[in-house]
């Protein structure tokens, strides 16, 4: 009765929207950790690969570069004016970005794949590029989790609560797989607390049942290999 009456879904995904629209246009390009890796894993899967080292970024982890053109009145005509030139993709910057290509990663870099693209044909900046992404991985972390939450029988603060903690919320509206396997979580989880309150079993309770104890990743890593 208190979830129907506050309706605890929708209050997440206001707040979620509201601060993942919020991180993505405030906060600096590169600010979450290890997110060039992301950009770079991203434009090689979309083939927009930029030379983001021709604007002073030619870092792999950390948002010092872009800090310090923040501080010298830089960073808006280095990001965001400047276009820059699609490259061969195999000139990416980080080459973990072709290096580490596996099925799971290149399916939990969809989302940010999709944003880059859209980014640099609207405008080809990074600071577009990242923007674009960072949006849709936040549509994508808020509504696919307001479903779960929506769905789950029991636990629903606790799901809200979590998504919503500045570390895990950050992760989710940025270009990181940890936005992709959050959700897959939640929503295996979220099946299992379902399947305890429900009379009968069905073939997607024992299918979550399996996925749910198999860590995924090394599993499709296996399979590649």
């Amino acid at each position: 009765m208190h979830h129907k009456k506050i309706n605890i879904e929708r209050a997440f995904l206001v707040l979620s929207l509201s601060f993942g629209f919020i991180f993505s246009i405030i906060f600096p390009v590169f600010y979450e950790g290890d997110v060039q890796f992301h950009f770079d894993y991203a434009t090689y899967q979309a083939d927009v690969v930029v030379d983001r080292a021709s604007v002073g970024s030619n870092a792999n982890f950390g948002y010092d570069v872009e800090l310090k053109s923040v501080q010298n009145d830089e960073y808006f005509n280095k990001y965001f004016k400047t276009k820059l030139k699609k490259v061969n993709k195999m000139e990416v910057h980080d080459q973990r970005a072709y290096t580490s290509r596996t099925i799971a990663n290149d399916l939990s870099h969809i989302i940010p794949a999709v944003g880059v693209w859209l980014g640099y044909h609207i405008y080809p900046s990074i600071g577009v590029m990242i923007v674009i992404a960072r949006i849709l991985a936040t549509l994508f972390y808020s509504f696919t989790l307001y479903l779960i939450i929506k769905k789950v029988k029991y636990g629903k603060n606790l799901f809200v609560f979590t998504a919503l903690t500045p570390v895990m919320a950050i992760q989710g509206y940025s270009l990181s797989y940890d936005s992709f396997s959050f959700v897959l979580s939640c929503g295996l989880i979220a099946s299992q607390i379902n399947f305890i309150f429900r009379e009968k079993i069905y073939l997607k309770d024992i299918v979550s049942t399996i996925f749910l104890f198999v860590d995924i990743s090394g599993f499709l890593k296996i399979m590649v290999e």
